[in-house]
């Protein structure tokens, strides 16, 4: 018997001779006998050969060289398997892991783990496995798999790829020989004549540093004649490689053509380390170095100028000055500096530093108000004279204007029939094109808007002395509104000031002034609901709160609310919401329960009221009539000269018909 056909088999046999003996079954090596059929163990038929197939959920390396794809993150292989008679023992797979200096990474035992039954999931013939790799290392990896029945599957090709979480450590550099090493102001210097050459060096345990950017700054405040060189990168062939490729190394010069006169430097070394991951790590050596052959010179800076007009530069505070000068030998002894303030000698007190040996660093102060003027000669001991150094005219002026206001007051209420005010402003250096006072009023119109204007062109500006003294007069403000007052005025120094003295009741320093005209007082008006019924003016009932609402540019101090001529209480039969506003308008709803209408009648209701400014108001005379009728009682009608069914033998019939309504006052009449 042959079985040719992939599948699992089970044989059954028995047996019964002529006589009617049956057979008595019995396995192979047992004499125990089994039964009268006999049934083989299962026969596994299988000639498939087993499919493998790998794939990875990161697929895209960073770099790739030699062979080795580089990731700066985990990857998950996902390994399929494919077979009908599939054991998980039968996996072999080769993993390698090393560091970059060839010697061994601790990572799990992958082969152990896809030889464990649990690590696969079965799906019919298919089985899959994950293994994450996420220890930093340089794999290989590869496998292979055969049945029971010895079927081996295609070989797999080898995969070779880096996981490298970890940035490149222990950056640091050094340089050839200098001239001098020293300290100043615990600051490290080497100082050289000649170029200077640099070497970095750097390690990355996994994946080994793939290429270098180093850049040679300037330090701050140094000459302009000295050059800097930024991000320049040393490729990966121009490396030297220690210790497997764990270490890496590589020189450049500062600067890097041959030195001369433009060609000096005074600064600091910095440079990125990157791996073949991508990780990147920075160095920054706080070791300066100044590389020099430049002839004596000296600058002079002083803090920004205020402004500067027709050559003067003007300042409100006091003026810092600083002398750089750029001399390898520099002695303080050497320099002289004096100064004049009003065409007189003043003293001067320099303060210097080293920067570097270089440039020193000569610092002084202004701080008197006055006209200054500065010079500055310099030969150093080698006899090189500086070209001498003559400032113009400096003045110090930190004197601010000063600002008073007559007339008014802030937060007053004003219903007189003039309302003006005037601004004196008094300043020995006064800018007079920064002399604009603002005046802004918040307005209510008639179409219940709050609208915004400038009233600023109302005034005019007079001189009380040239040069010192300046009026802003208005004479008379004739809108209602709250208006705010402001003024920002400044010196030819820009000396500052928006602080106004009110000379009324001796306020200090107000930056703005807030005051009311009011000589109309309130303005009343309905609300929607309120609208409608007065509109309507018969109701059957009142549905909602009477509500009147007023506006006032100032407080209301004072108010009533009548219905019918009866003053009615408040909280227990009406109620006032609202109130004010910062340098707003002051708005209130009197809300009026609707229950105080319930009865049938005739409705009139009045709300009066005083404000700060002593103005009485009176919603009916401001043009809020609020009168309405409720009336329950339909119309009757009565009708003479016709019975119910009855019969007239005329040419024409006279009928009357009378309405009667006792309620309110009658609408229509249809006579049908």
């Amino acid at each position: 018997m042959t079985l040719k056909e992939d599948g699992d088999y089970k044989v059954k046999v028995s047996y019964q001779d002529r006589s009617g003996n049956e057979m008595k079954a019995q396995t192979a090596g047992d004499k125990q006998a089994m039964g009268k059929t006999w049934i083989s163990p299962t026969l596994v038929v299988d000639t498939k050969k087993p499919v493998i197939k790998v794939w990875y959920d990161n697929t895209a390396p960073v770099s790739s060289r030699d062979g080795y794809d580089y990731y700066d993150r985990e990857r998950m292989a996902t390994i399929q398997i494919t077979d009908k008679n599939f054991r998980a023992n039968e996996v072999e797979a080769s993993v390698t892991s090393v560091l970059a200096d060839g010697a061994p990474s601790s990572v799990p035992d992958y082969r152990a783990q896809l030889k464990q039954p649990g690590s696969w999931k079965k799906n019919g013939d298919t089985y899959t496995a994950k293994i994450t790799y996420d220890v930093d290392a340089n794999y290989t990896f590869t496998i292979s798999y055969a049945d029971l029945a010895k079927n081996a599957a295609k070989p797999y090709a080898e995969d070779k790829f880096t996981i490298d979480k970890a940035a490149p450590a222990n950056l640091r550099v050094s340089y050839s020989d200098s001239v001098l090493e020293t300290v100043l102001e615990n600051v490290s210097f080497g100082f050289y004549q000649a170029r200077a050459t640099v070497t970095i060096t750097a390690e990355d345990d996994t994946a080994g540093v793939d290429y270098f950017i180093y850049s040679y700054r300037n330090a701050e405040n140094v000459s302009g004649v000295n050059r800097e060189s930024l991000e320049q990168r040393v490729e990966h062939a121009q490396i030297s490689y220690s210790n497997g490729k764990r270490m890496a190394t590589a020189q450049f010069t500062i600067p890097q053509s041959e030195l001369d006169a433009n060609n000096q430097f005074n600064g600091i070394v910095e440079f990125d380390a990157v791996d073949s991951s991508g990780h990147k790590t920075r160095f920054t050596d706080a070791h300066r170095i100044v590389v020099d052959s430049i002839a004596p010179n000296a600058e002079v800076t002083y803090s920004a100028p205020t402004t500067s007009a027709n050559g003067i530069d003007y300042y409100a505070d006091a003026v810092e000055g600083q002398i750089a000068v750029t001399e390898a030998n520099f002695h303080e002894e050497d320099i002289q500096v004096t100064a004049t303030r009003d065409g007189a000698p003043y003293i001067l007190n320099v303060s210097w530093s080293d920067a570097n040996t270089d440039v020193h660093n000569g610092s002084f102060q202004l701080s008197e108000d006055g006209d200054y003027q500065i010079s500055i000669t310099y030969k150093d001991k080698s006899g090189n004279d500086m070209t001498p150094y003559e400032s113009s005219q400096i003045t110090v002026d930190s004197t601010a204007p000063v600002i008073s206001i007559g007339e008014i007051a802030d937060k007053t209420a004003y219903n007189k029939e003039v309302i003006g005010f005037t601004i004196d402003v008094d300043d020995v250096n006064f800018d007079l094109s920064s002399f604009q006072p603002k005046l802004t009023g918040i307005v209510y119109e008639k179409s219940g808007r709050f609208v915004q204007k400038d009233f600023s062109d109302l005034g005019r500006i007079e001189t009380v002395e040239f040069g010192k003294r300046y009026e802003y007069v208005i004479d008379n403000i004739t809108e209602d509104a709250i208006y705010t007052l402001a003024c920002e005025v400044k010196d030819l120094s820009l000396n500052a000031t928006s602080e106004m003295n009110v000379k009324e009741n001796g306020n200090q320093g107000m930056e703005t002034i807030t005051f009311s005209v009011n000589r109309n007082g309130s303005t009343f008006t309905l609300d929607k609901s309120t609208q409608e019924l007065i509109d309507k003016y018969y109701v059957q009932q009142v549905d909602a709160a009477v509500v009147l609402q007023e506006v006032n540019c100032d407080p209301v101090t004072q108010h009533s609310v009548t219905v019918n001529g009866d003053i009615i209480k408040e909280d227990s039969q009406y109620r006032v919401q609202g109130g004010e506003g910062e340098n707003a308008w002051y708005q209130y709803d009197y809300v009026i329960d609707r229950e105080l209408f319930a009865d049938e009648g005739d409705y009139n209701v009045v709300v009066s009221t005083i404000d700060k400014a002593e103005n009485m108001a009176y919603s009916d005379i401001k043009n809020v009539e609020t009168s309405f009728v409720v009336d329950h009682t339909p119309p009757v009608v009565t009708v003479s000269g016709l019975a119910p069914n009855g019969r007239y033998q005329e040419e024409s019939q006279n009928v009357n018909v009378i309405p009667k309504d006792d309620g309110g006052k009658l609408e229509s009449l249809e006579i049908t």
